[in-house]
């Protein structure tokens, strides 16, 4: 493993932008540049999908918790 100098600093984690045309589609508003805030069109609930290891986001994070979009 390569050793960090004094000054080194650890790169921050790599996240994708979602693309929010795609997600738009879906009726689903992005809140901030990185999809980790999301907005129903249809009934305004708003939702951070748990991210799992590495920062990926979860299968379906798009998903209305209220089922609008399903």
């Amino acid at each position: 493993m390569a050793q960090l100098g004094l000054n080194a600093r650890p790169a921050p984690p790599r996240t994708r932008r979602v693309p929010s045309a795609a997600l738009a589609r879906m009726g689903v508003k992005v809140l901030n540049r990185y999809g980790l805030l999301l907005e129903c069109a249809q009934c305004g609930t708003r939702w951070a999908p748990r991210l799992i290891a590495g920062w990926h986001r979860p299968a379906g994070y798009w998903r209305c918790p209220n089922r609008c979009n399903w």
